[in-house]
């Protein structure tokens, strides 16, 4: 039996949305190619569930800096440079094992790995690199690691271009997401089968760092107005917002889930949409026209979202309290609606199906 060809997706523990899956299996869909993830667990010494870890790639989100500073910073978590060779050896060898017609990189640190072990073992393979992000920066990676780019929109193909990057091989394609849009009895099933009231729903996606009990609080204070939906990303932060909810259960419908594959499903049952920087969150949001309100800490995260306020596609919060007055904003029916024309024109002609066909077209590999 002969066998397909394999695309390689490299990633690591910082991916949005679980993007590399998404794409694999928008790939082996096709029935032409396999595709193979490779996860930070396989390939890098130094993934630990430490609390210094978690803290590391923190920072790291908030602080961006070139690829090869953020591979200097993670190998010097140890001075051994056996630990370095260790990851670009396993790298290498899952190049040599899989044979794949190409590497395809999701986040900015599988880029780094990849390119360490390209310079380090001679591992020979094309390299191509989804920009997980609305704008790009020089200081992000350098232009030239890879030999190919898939990015949102035509701005970053231009700073792309400008910075090194082969034109012919930066690919306008927005983002790898898709979400399925109910139909108006759809969703009316799907929220009464959620137990959720006709008034309008909000979806929350905050992280404990971020506030989330305070905002949590605030929409509570609106009463029985709004329902709302909390997604907990750890199980601390589910019990803070689970006491929260359960001391307002008289004034205010209140939803709290944990597990990532549910936020698909309440997204595409909620009215408006309030979320730290998480680029799958908000694009998905745009993809089903639900207007988005954004918030950022760091650096990398406010110019994203600055870029997209520009353009009319969200609006943003600098401080928990202004979400009230902008969620205020998007129930006035004529806004949400302006807002919604402009997020399905950006995305309608995209979906992670178009990726996968790009991804295995002949012309590429």
């Amino acid at each position: 039996m002969e066998r397909k060809p394999v695309i390689l997706i490299l990633t690591s523990t910082d991916e949005y949305g679980d993007v590399s899956e998404r794409i694999a299996d928008a790939v082996r869909s096709l029935g032409t190619h396999n595709a193979v993830v490779v996860n930070q667990t396989r390939y890098d010494g130094y993934v630990r569930n430490s609390a210094f870890y978690r803290w590391l790639r923190k920072y790291l989100s908030k602080y961006p800096v070139k690829a090869e500073k953020i591979k200097t910073r993670l190998s010097g978590l140890s001075r051994r440079s056996d630990k370095v060779r260790g990851r670009s050896r396993r790298i290498a060898n899952a190049v040599k094992r899989y044979n794949p017609e190409f590497v395809l990189t999701v986040t900015p640190y599988a880029l780094a790995a990849l390119a360490d072990a390209r310079a380090k073992i001679g591992t020979d393979c094309k390299t191509v690199h989804v920009i997980n992000a609305f704008t790009y920066d020089k200081h992000d990676f350098p232009a030239d690691v890879a030999e190919g780019y898939i990015v949102e929109n035509s701005d970053v193909k231009d700073a792309l271009v400008e910075a090194g990057a082969d034109a012919r091989h930066t690919m306008v394609m927005g983002l790898p997401y898709r979400v399925r849009t109910l139909t108006a009895d759809e969703r009316a099933v799907q929220r009464e089968a959620k137990s959720l009231p006709q008034s309008p729903t909000v979806f929350l996606n905050a992280t404990e760092a971020e506030n989330a009990e305070e905002l949590l609080a605030l929409l509570i204070d609106q009463g029985k107005l709004i329902n709302t939906v909390c997604y907990a990303d750890t199980t601390k932060l589910m019990a803070k917002l689970r006491r929260r909810a359960d001391v307002a259960s008289e004034r205010n419908s209140v939803a709290i889930i944990s597990r990532r594959e549910q936020i698909d499903e309440f997204l595409s049952v909620s009215d408006v949409v309030i979320t730290h920087y998480d680029p799958s969150v908000i694009y998905k949001s745009m993809q089903l026209g639900k207007p988005v309100i954004a918030f950022s800490d760091f650096e990398r995260g406010k110019r994203d979202l600055e870029y997209l306020r520009e353009r009319g596609l969200i609006k943003c919060a600098d401080k928990s309290i202004d979400t009230v007055g902008l969620l205020y904003d998007f129930l006035q029916a004529d806004t949400a609606a302006q807002y919604a024309e402009r997020e399905l024109a950006r995305t309608q002609m995209y979906s992670v199906e178009n990726l996968a066909n790009y991804l295995t077209a002949p012309e590429l590999n």
